[in-house]
């Protein structure tokens, strides 16, 4: 469920946030709503009809939002098994690309991670194998990144995104790096740079923007060998070390932030 706000002035000429609606949210594959337009009716696919009415419990004449999570997103009546549409949404992609890449860890904690990044607004999520991972999970990867998917879908729908960033496995970090990015942050407790001092007008000029996270051993020195020949920028992001799982999210917070402002 999403709750939407309205922007109402106040005396002082500042904006208030209004609480004025809250609305049931379902994500739908893309190519069952690209012929959905404004009064229209759509045929609602059993697993949605199931979340909405069976879980969810909702009645017939209330409103949902569906969204395919490639930026297309539908407002309607629901009816039974049909949703009446009442608004068309297409939201234009992200000017600004942010991946995370985290070394593999125990499934769990990859699951916390892709929820949380999802939250704060991460386009694509790279798991790859580092030299410390300890985790040997990779013949049964592509069942386990079909879950990672639907966790990111998931998150994108509780958190009201209009877009459900990629979950992709890399088998290793050479293979991640033959693909270039604006700015490149690497998160290393032992960095006399901190993550503040390389935002602000870096970030706001970047198109494409990767942050990388090791797993609990760290970073071996062939890989900070090959973060320094890339000339990335390996930033200190909080006072003491964090955990892998805190790491990346945290890296995501300030990145967050500073767009904010």
């Amino acid at each position: 469920m999403i709750a939407y706000v309205s922007k109402i002035p106040s005396r002082k000429g500042k904006q208030n946030m209004k609480l004025f609606h809250f609305m049931h949210r379902a994500y739908i594959q893309p190519n069952k709503l690209r012929l959905a337009n404004p009064a229209s009716r759509l045929e609602l696919p059993e697993e949605v009809c199931h979340r909405l009415q069976r879980v969810l419990r909702l009645k017939d004449g209330e409103e949902v939002e569906l969204f395919d999570g490639a930026g297309l997103c539908i407002r309607g009546t629901l009816q039974a098994q049909v949703l009446f549409v009442g608004q068309v949404e297409h939201h234009p992609q992200p000017l600004r690309k942010l991946t995370l890449v985290q070394a593999l860890i125990a499934l769990d904690k990859l699951e916390e991670v892709i929820q949380r990044a999802t939250e704060l607004a991460v386009d694509e999520i790279i798991l790859v194998r580092l030299e410390r991972s300890q985790i040997h999970f990779e013949s049964k990867l592509r069942s386990k990144l079909e879950r990672l998917q639907r966790i990111a879908q998931d998150a994108s729908r509780q958190s009201g995104r209009a877009f459900v960033p990629e979950v992709l496995s890399i088998p290793n970090l050479i293979q991640v790096l033959s693909h270039k990015a604006d700015l490149n942050l690497v998160a290393d407790p032992s960095s006399l740079t901190t993550i503040q001092s390389v935002l602000g007008k870096k970030l706001l000029e970047s198109e494409r923007v990767r942050i990388f996270v090791g797993p609990e051993g760290g970073f071996s020195k062939a890989e900070i060998q090959l973060f320094e020949e890339q000339a990335f920028e390996r930033v200190k992001i909080a006072p003491f070390i964090l955990r892998t799982e805190t790491a990346g999210i945290a890296m995501l917070a300030q990145i967050a932030a500073a767009l904010l402002k």
